[in-house]
């Protein structure tokens, strides 16, 4: 199976064009596997098939996991943390 990039902008930023009904999870792992061969960071994948091209958008970072659960305090820790008159504990 050939693999072909719609546009490499600047040797840095892989975009993908679609006119899908909805973006779907294999749209995603194709984005991932033109990242890791094109060894770019970033990619951007456009879907044109909506009403609104904002909501067909889609930016990836190359093994992004999302951020960490230990970077975010919790709600209770965050509540915990303020006493009512909302000077910090």
């Amino acid at each position: 199976t050939a693999y072909r990039i719609d546009l490499l902008v600047e040797n840095r930023v892989v975009v993908e064009l679609k006119t899908v009904t909805k973006l779907e999870p294999v749209h995603m792992a194709q984005m991932n596997t033109y990242l890791k061969f094109s060894g770019c960071e970033a990619g951007l994948l456009i879907n044109f098939n909506v009403t609104r091209l904002v909501d067909g958008l889609r930016r990836m970072v190359r093994d992004y996991r999302g951020p960490s659960r230990r970077s975010r305090p919790s709600l209770t820790s965050a509540i915990e943390s303020v006493d009512v008159e909302g000077r910090q504990e």
